[in-house]
């Protein structure tokens, strides 16, 4: 069992995202720490693109981004769920994948590196659909940021990524 954290990325409690976050984050943690944290919930600016983390440590704004970056250092496992809208990751999603930067230090170096990443998505559409897209945020967004992927699930379903 691994001290995991999960992110939601949707504002429905009831819905298909959430109810696969509690299921993964309760079997991948067994009897260690987890928890999920919903990012409606939290104060995330979107990112400005100001380069501030490129010559610094940390991020020009001053919001709940900064605990969450260190959470995801201090876990074990990560987990992040997102619904799917016109083919992506939904904009609460996006906003707080943005401003994960300051993790990376150029160079191929990220605070992330190597840390299990394990991946939710749900969509209306059977999960063949939108592989193409995961398999770009996978190498563009994840895999840069240092994440390991360990598995992608899309409806609750296992798929290859």
């Amino acid at each position: 069992s691994m001290k995991t954290i999960g992110f939601v990325g949707s504002a429905r409690r009831n819905g298909s995202t959430n109810t696969e976050m509690k299921k993964l984050v309760a079997e991948l943690s067994g009897n260690d720490e987890s928890e999920i944290i919903y990012i409606d919930e939290k104060n995330i600016h979107f990112c400005i693109g100001c380069e501030y983390c490129r010559k610094n440590e940390g991020c020009s704004q001053h919001d709940d981004m900064e605990e969450l970056i260190e959470k995801i250092v201090d876990a074990d496992a990560v987990v992040i769920g997102s619904p799917v809208y016109f083919g992506e990751i939904s904009s609460l999603t996006k906003v707080f994948t943005d401003r994960l930067y300051p993790a990376y230090r150029g160079g191929g170096k990220s605070r992330f590196k190597g840390k299990k990443l394990y991946l939710i998505y749900s969509q209306e559409s059977s999960p063949e659909w939108y592989a193409d897209v995961r398999s770009v945020e996978a190498k563009y967004l994840f895999n840069f940021l240092g994440f390991d992927i360990q598995k992608v699930y899309v409806n609750g379903v296992e798929v290859k990524h």
